[in-house]
């Protein structure tokens, strides 16, 4: 898995991979999901891979059986330090990928 990211311009962060991994399946968006976010349910499923994004969000990569990756947004509340939860519409993930102060 690591070879197939190597080239990739962020590399994983080894400590947030363990705090997801620690914290495995995440939880899930609040209901109900909806503005362009698909649920995803992470039962039985442990990263392979993490990018933070700042204190608040971050990106976790899944294996899919045919060798791509399932790309899922995770979003914390940074000053309570909540656990890591898939991002819902109103997180903020779009807006700080995008460069939106």
């Amino acid at each position: 898995m690591i070879n197939r990211l190597v080239a990739a311009s962020y590399p994983s962060d080894p400590r947030l991979l363990a705090e997801l991994r620690a914290a495995a399946p995440a939880q899930p968006a609040p209901e109900p999901v909806a503005g362009g976010y698909a649920g995803v349910n992470l039962s039985g499923r442990e990263p392979v891979a993490a990018v933070r994004l700042g204190d608040r969000h971050a990106v976790a990569l899944f294996d899919e059986p045919d060798g791509s990756f399932l790309v899922v947004p995770m979003t914390r509340d940074p000053i309570l330090v909540t656990s890591w939860r898939v991002a819902a519409p109103g997180d903020g993930v779009s807006a700080f990928v995008a460069g939106v102060p």
